[in-house]
């Protein structure tokens, strides 16, 4: 007795797992109202996998980014904010607050989450549930 195999069901099974998963969305948290983060100064979240400087500019617009530069790991949150950067206070690398790119002529980049105002409320997309937020930190502004 011969078995029968089935090729075109075969391939089938293998065409749904080649397909890219793409992974799921990471959470989103409110963390503050948009008065409470003092322009031209930042406030830390701490997650578990993460430190986050969230970033009020001299326009109010909001930016969150890792803290940490990408030279030496110095803490952005203590940086001089200058129209849409920040100045690492280690060793003055200039980061740009929406892309997280180091200002040429250093390369690097830190990591960026996204952040919007729905009704006068900060939500900041983190990977987890900030365990707290710091008072903004006293930094001088350009």
């Amino acid at each position: 007795m011969t078995d029968k195999f089935d090729d075109e069901n075969e391939d089938d099974e293998y065409e749904d797992e080649e397909q890219e998963l793409e992974p799921p969305p990471l959470p989103r948290f409110r963390v503050a109202r948009k008065e409470d983060i003092p322009i031209q100064r930042a406030c830390i979240l701490r997650c578990r996998e993460v430190t986050v400087a969230l970033f009020r500019t001299h326009d109010g617009h909001l930016f969150a980014l890792e803290d940490r530069c990408p030279h030496q790991g110095g803490p952005l949150s203590e940086g001089i904010v200058h129209g849409h950067r920040v100045t690492c206070p280690l060793h003055n690398w200039v980061i740009d607050l929406p892309t997280g790119e180091a200002q040429a002529p250093d390369r690097g980049s830190v990591r960026t989450f996204a952040v919007e105002v729905v009704d006068d409320e900060v939500v900041i997309t983190l990977p987890s549930e900030p365990l707290g937020i710091i008072a903004p930190q006293v930094a001088p502004t350009a």
